[in-house]
Protein backbone atom coordinates (compact mmCIF):
# COMPACT_ATOMS: atom_id res chain seq x y z
CA UNK A 1 0.00 0.00 0.00
CA UNK A 2 1.24 3.47 -0.77
CA UNK A 3 1.34 6.33 1.66
CA UNK A 4 -0.88 9.21 0.63
CA UNK A 5 1.47 12.20 0.79
CA UNK A 6 -0.97 14.51 -0.97
CA UNK A 7 -4.56 15.45 -0.52
CA UNK A 8 -7.28 12.94 -1.30
CA UNK A 9 -8.73 15.16 -4.03
CA UNK A 10 -6.88 17.45 -6.38
CA UNK A 11 -8.80 20.47 -7.63
CA UNK A 12 -8.31 22.29 -10.92
CA UNK A 13 -9.52 25.72 -11.89
CA UNK A 14 -10.58 25.95 -15.53
CA UNK A 15 -8.79 28.72 -17.40
CA UNK A 16 -11.20 28.69 -20.32
CA UNK A 17 -13.78 26.78 -22.29
CA UNK A 18 -14.00 25.13 -25.71
CA UNK A 19 -16.55 26.54 -28.13
CA UNK A 20 -17.70 24.91 -31.37
CA UNK A 21 -19.37 26.84 -34.19
CA UNK A 22 -22.12 24.24 -34.41
CA UNK A 23 -22.20 22.13 -31.24
CA UNK A 24 -25.08 20.06 -32.66
CA UNK A 25 -22.84 18.76 -35.45
CA UNK A 26 -19.79 17.71 -33.48
CA UNK A 27 -19.54 14.34 -35.18
CA UNK A 28 -16.88 11.81 -34.37
CA UNK A 29 -13.34 12.46 -33.16
CA UNK A 30 -11.90 12.75 -36.68
CA UNK A 31 -14.50 15.37 -37.58
CA UNK A 32 -13.63 17.28 -34.42
CA UNK A 33 -9.90 17.13 -35.11
CA UNK A 34 -10.33 18.50 -38.64
CA UNK A 35 -12.64 21.35 -37.66
CA UNK A 36 -11.75 24.70 -36.15
CA UNK A 37 -12.36 25.07 -32.44
CA UNK A 38 -12.41 28.19 -30.34
CA UNK A 39 -10.75 28.29 -26.94
CA UNK A 40 -12.22 31.14 -24.95
CA UNK A 41 -9.78 32.02 -22.18
CA UNK A 42 -11.42 33.59 -19.15
CA UNK A 43 -10.61 37.30 -18.59
CA UNK A 44 -8.59 36.73 -15.41
CA UNK A 45 -6.15 34.47 -17.35
CA UNK A 46 -5.72 36.50 -20.55
CA UNK A 47 -2.33 37.88 -19.44
CA UNK A 48 -1.09 34.28 -19.53
CA UNK A 49 -1.55 34.31 -23.33
CA UNK A 50 1.11 36.96 -23.88
CA UNK A 51 3.21 35.87 -26.92
CA UNK A 52 1.27 32.60 -27.37
CA UNK A 53 0.79 33.55 -31.04
CA UNK A 54 4.54 33.06 -31.55
CA UNK A 55 3.84 29.32 -31.40
CA UNK A 56 2.52 27.31 -34.32
CA UNK A 57 1.47 24.42 -32.08
CA UNK A 58 0.23 24.29 -28.50
CA UNK A 59 -0.73 21.57 -26.05
CA UNK A 60 -4.22 21.88 -24.60
CA UNK A 61 -5.14 20.05 -21.42
CA UNK A 62 -8.89 19.78 -21.07
CA UNK A 63 -11.50 17.98 -19.04
CA UNK A 64 -13.83 15.52 -20.77
CA UNK A 65 -16.93 16.85 -19.04
CA UNK A 66 -19.32 14.54 -20.92
CA UNK A 67 -17.42 11.41 -19.93
CA UNK A 68 -17.79 9.97 -16.49
CA UNK A 69 -14.98 9.23 -14.07
CA UNK A 70 -14.64 5.50 -13.90
CA UNK A 71 -12.68 2.79 -12.20
CA UNK A 72 -12.57 0.76 -15.42
CA UNK A 73 -8.93 -0.09 -16.03
CA UNK A 74 -9.24 -2.10 -19.26
CA UNK A 75 -10.90 -0.99 -22.49
CA UNK A 76 -11.29 -2.15 -26.06
CA UNK A 77 -9.12 0.07 -28.32
CA UNK A 78 -11.31 2.70 -30.03
CA UNK A 79 -14.35 0.99 -28.46
CA UNK A 80 -13.98 -1.89 -30.93
CA UNK A 81 -15.13 -4.99 -29.03
CA UNK A 82 -13.56 -7.23 -31.70
CA UNK A 83 -10.15 -6.09 -30.45
CA UNK A 84 -8.74 -7.44 -27.18
CA UNK A 85 -8.82 -5.20 -24.14
CA UNK A 86 -5.78 -3.15 -23.15
CA UNK A 87 -5.03 -1.09 -20.07
CA UNK A 88 -6.70 2.32 -20.01
CA UNK A 89 -3.29 3.95 -19.49
CA UNK A 90 -2.14 2.32 -22.74
CA UNK A 91 -5.09 3.84 -24.60
CA UNK A 92 -6.52 7.22 -25.52
CA UNK A 93 -9.96 6.28 -24.21
CA UNK A 94 -12.03 9.08 -22.65
CA UNK A 95 -13.15 6.58 -19.99
CA UNK A 96 -10.49 7.25 -17.38
CA UNK A 97 -9.97 7.42 -13.65
CA UNK A 98 -9.55 11.19 -14.17
CA UNK A 99 -11.02 12.66 -17.34
CA UNK A 100 -8.00 14.79 -18.15
CA UNK A 101 -7.28 14.92 -21.88
CA UNK A 102 -4.33 16.20 -23.85
CA UNK A 103 -4.41 17.48 -27.44
CA UNK A 104 -1.65 18.86 -29.62
CA UNK A 105 -3.27 21.53 -31.78
CA UNK A 106 -2.24 24.01 -34.44
CA UNK A 107 -2.77 27.59 -33.37
CA UNK A 108 -4.40 29.45 -36.22
CA UNK A 109 -4.76 32.82 -34.54
CA UNK A 110 -5.20 34.70 -31.30
CA UNK A 111 -7.62 37.59 -30.93
CA UNK A 112 -7.50 38.87 -27.36
CA UNK A 113 -8.84 36.08 -25.19
CA UNK A 114 -9.84 33.89 -28.15
CA UNK A 115 -7.65 31.18 -29.67
CA UNK A 116 -8.68 29.57 -32.95
CA UNK A 117 -7.16 26.10 -33.24
CA UNK A 118 -7.41 22.97 -35.34
CA UNK A 119 -6.82 19.46 -34.05
CA UNK A 120 -8.74 19.73 -30.78
CA UNK A 121 -10.95 16.71 -30.14
CA UNK A 122 -12.88 18.33 -27.27
CA UNK A 123 -16.62 18.89 -27.38
CA UNK A 124 -18.34 22.24 -27.01
CA UNK A 125 -18.32 23.29 -23.37
CA UNK A 126 -15.26 21.28 -22.36
CA UNK A 127 -13.30 23.10 -19.65
CA UNK A 128 -9.71 23.96 -20.55
CA UNK A 129 -7.34 23.23 -17.67
CA UNK A 130 -4.04 24.46 -19.12
CA UNK A 131 -2.26 25.53 -22.30
CA UNK A 132 1.43 25.00 -23.01
CA UNK A 133 3.53 25.75 -26.07
CA UNK A 134 4.79 22.81 -28.11
CA UNK A 135 8.58 22.77 -28.03
CA UNK A 136 10.46 20.68 -30.59
CA UNK A 137 13.47 20.52 -28.27
CA UNK A 138 11.42 19.43 -25.23
CA UNK A 139 8.60 17.45 -26.82
CA UNK A 140 10.53 15.50 -29.48
CA UNK A 141 11.10 12.03 -28.02
CA UNK A 142 14.29 11.67 -30.08
CA UNK A 143 16.36 12.95 -27.17
CA UNK A 144 15.16 9.97 -25.11
CA UNK A 145 16.76 7.42 -27.44
CA UNK A 146 20.08 6.29 -26.11
CA UNK A 147 22.57 3.85 -27.56
CA UNK A 148 23.73 1.24 -25.06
Amino acid sequence: MYQNLWMDKIEFTPIGIVRREDPNKQGDMEVLRRSIAIIEVFPEYVDGLKHIEENSFIWVLWFAHLSRDTDILEVHPMGDVSRPKIGVFASRSPLRVNNIMLSLVRLIERRGSILRVVGLDAYDGSPVIDIKPYSPSLDDPGHLCFDD
